[in-house]
């Protein structure tokens, strides 16, 4: 009989905490659950996050399949003993021979016993799941323990026959990445809306708001009835922010207002109360400096039901984008926005995190062009689109079935 039992294990990272529970328990892990948790600090801040995993392994009891098989091993030795000392004393008797034949029965029980099923390794060594996994590590990114944990939830829908058909196999990866997607609403039509961005340096929000921003005129507006769109700036520190926002604005027809606080902001807000669409461009801040991200986080207080996204690049590195998700949800972002996805071929590095947290996709943004052409709802079939390595057959086949669901 075989038990089930949870065991805890706290570290810095995810990756530091899988790798001591698999040291220390390997293939007797059967599943696992994490959450991040602040150590230390004052009011949420200063402190330190630490990742918290909890495994479910399978614990033997002392009457283990084993340690019966070792037992009855160590009765054959015993009997050998006993009839060799016999053989010696010339006493080849009954003695003799019914040992003898509890040796040949003992030795089948042995060898009847170790047939068993293959190990959860043994079963990943098919070549069709190692293939797969390292099109998911190799030629997309995703983490060792994400492409294992996708392999692992596909495996029990297939018998051996089936893995043979690769194609099967791509086809169930794809769907179960798709699973574990979420995905944000469209932008809102009607009432007014306010959208604020955050993220870190340097991943493109101000083009990636105004982007949202010029989708929005050409979805909803027209020219008998155009929208009434205002941008705000809160961006006051970077060189060049003011004029870049501004020039953009000249391109909608918009005069961008400066943000230093919160009174201002909530002020600004009234004014704009009868605005189709208000659109808010924040301070980029690393994700480390607390102090920076709760004095943002104060003046959007005022904005209360506001859409907040979180910006991230698909350039960044997983550990980097894990970090970014994690301190920003100081802002309570409903959604996350994927930008620069055209400057790299390998998107599981960034999707890994994002369907760890279940942060629901809002929206994908390509190239430095202010075109609603650049920026795109997401979507499975759009993440698809972007995957490497698996057959192109395959890719169009489900890509064309999903456009279709979505019709």
């Amino acid at each position: 009989m075989r038990t089930t039992i949870s065991v805890i294990e706290t570290a810095d990272t995810l990756d530091e905490a899988l790798a001591k529970l698999n040291q220390k328990y390997g293939s007797r892990i059967l599943s696992v659950t994490h959450r991040y948790k602040t150590e230390g600090g004052i009011l949420g801040l200063g402190g330190r996050e630490v990742v918290q995993v909890e495994a479910y392994i399978m614990e033997e009891e002392p009457d283990s399949r084993r340690q019966i098989i070792e037992k009855k091993a160590e009765e054959i030795r015993e009997a050998t003993r006993i009839a060799e000392q016999v053989k010696r004393e010339n006493d080849l008797s009954k003695v003799m021979q019914t040992l003898l034949q509890k040796m040949e029965t003992l030795e089948h029980h042995v060898e009847k016993n170790s047939l068993r099923t293959p190990t959860v390794q043994e079963e990943n060594g098919h070549p069709s799941l190692q293939r797969i996994r390292s099109i998911l590590i190799e030629d997309n990114d995703f983490s060792p323990f994400f492409a294992d944990s996708l392999i692992e939830a596909i495996k029990k829908d297939f018998s051996l026959g089936e893995l043979d058909d690769f194609a099967l196999v791509e086809e169930a990866i794809l769907q179960e990445i798709a699973n574990k997607l979420s995905f944000a609403r469209e932008l809102p039509k009607s009432g007014t809306r306010v959208i604020v961005l955050v993220g870190p340096t340097g991943v493109g929000k101000t083009t990636s708001l105004v982007k949202m921003a010029t989708l929005a005129l050409t979805r909803y507006g027209s020219r008998d009835v155009p929208l009434d769109i205002r941008l705000f700036n809160m961006d006051i520190y970077r060189v060049g922010a003011k004029e870049q926002l501004g020039a953009y604005g000249e391109i909608l027809g918009v005069e961008p207002a400066t943000i230093y606080d919160a009174e201002e902001l909530k002020n600004a807000l009234q004014q704009a109360k009868d605005a189709d669409y208000v659109f808010i461009d924040t301070t980029g801040n690393s994700p480390r400096d607390t102090v920076k991200l709760a004095e943002v986080q104060k003046i959007l207080e005022v904005t209360r039901n506001a859409d907040i996204h979180v910006a991230v690049s698909a350039t960044t590195k997983e550990s980097d984008i894990r970090e970014i998700l994690s301190r920003f949800v100081i802002f309570g972002y409903k959604s996350v926005i994927i930008t620069k996805m055209d400057e790299t071929r390998k998107i599981g590095s960034v999707l890994s995190p994002i369907i760890e947290k279940r942060v629901p996709i809002a929206f994908i943004t390509t190239g430095q062009e202010v075109l609603p052409a650049n920026i795109k709802s997401g979507s499975v079939a759009r993440i698809w689109e972007r995957m490497m390595g698996f057959s192109d057959e395959v890719l169009d086949r489900m890509i064309e079935k999903a456009e279709e669901r979505n019709r």
